[in-house]
């Protein structure tokens, strides 16, 4: 979505927030998204813009600076090749602050430096970064009630957690992650039909959702749908080439569905 949208939760979800203790995790999003610039020489995603002094004009002043009266005041010899913005003290400028850059721009040239890491050290750094920039979108009340639904999934309240997941995808239906944490759900129970739909729905959002490809190309497989699946294991391989399963997919299946065309 464009912008950060405010919202005004309903008492349904207002009650899931409430029902969990709270924690500090708005917080950790904001930290999450520091952790993820830190990790990579990208420009900072969106960083503030501070205002600078004019360039050149020194504000402060030490006591040696001090002057006497005006008839003690002798003009300053200038040397001829001077500019008056050397006068001014151009000298002193100050570089100026970088540009923020929007999310999408962030996870597109994140994306780019994955499909050509030179190898998986650097890989791992960069799907590090890209997965806390997935869990970190531009809804504040999202990140908050996904972050609320992880710690959930990881205390082994499952119920709850899913109940938070309807409940953010309703509040912004276009944050992707909150559509593949719920399919996770799903699959991690074997319903890989019940999965599908929100796999393809986080993949429509964010068409380079590794995870979320490879785990489309799992249920496909598991549901007979080999030359589809195929097909998706190319298109995660292609976003992240160091999807090990996903390549072994691949390879098994051009064999399977490919030799059976020939």
């Amino acid at each position: 979505m464009g912008g950060r949208a405010k919202f005004r939760l309903p008492l349904a979800i207002l009650t899931l927030l409430l029902v969990c203790a709270p924690r500090a995790e708005a917080s950790d999003t904001a930290s999450g998204l520091r952790l993820a610039q830190a990790e990579t020489d990208l420009p900072p995603f969106d960083a503030p813009v501070e205002e600078s002094e004019e360039p050149g004009l020194d504000l402060e002043f030490s006591p040696e600076d001090e002057i006497g009266p005006r008839d003690e005041i002798a003009p300053q010899p200038h040397s001829a090749g001077e500019t008056k913005q050397d006068r001014l003290g151009g000298d002193k400028a100050e570089t100026p602050a970088p540009q923020p850059v929007d999310r999408a721009t962030l996870l597109a040239q994140l994306y780019e430096r994955l499909t050509a890491a030179p190898d998986i050290g650097a890989a791992r750094a960069l799907m590090k970064t890209i997965e806390q920039v997935w869990r970190t979108s531009e809804s504040d009340t999202a990140n908050l009630l996904m972050s609320r639904a992880e710690r959930l999934i990881k205390e082994n309240d499952p119920e709850l957690a899913l109940k938070i997941l309807d409940a953010t995808v309703d509040v912004a239906p276009d944050v992707a992650e909150a559509y593949y944490m719920r399919a996770r759900m799903a699959f991690e129970q074997r319903d890989h039909k019940r999965a599908v739909p929100d796999l393809k729905r986080a993949i429509e959002l964010d068409p380079k959702h590794y995870k979320a490809l490879n785990d489309l190309g799992i249920a496909q497989f598991e549901l007979g749908e080999r030359k589809e699946a195929l097909a998706t294991f190319r298109k995660a391989v292609a976003v992240n080439p160091f999807l090990e399963q996903a390549k072994r997919e691949v390879e098994l299946l051009e064999r399977e569905v490919e030799g059976q065309e020939l």
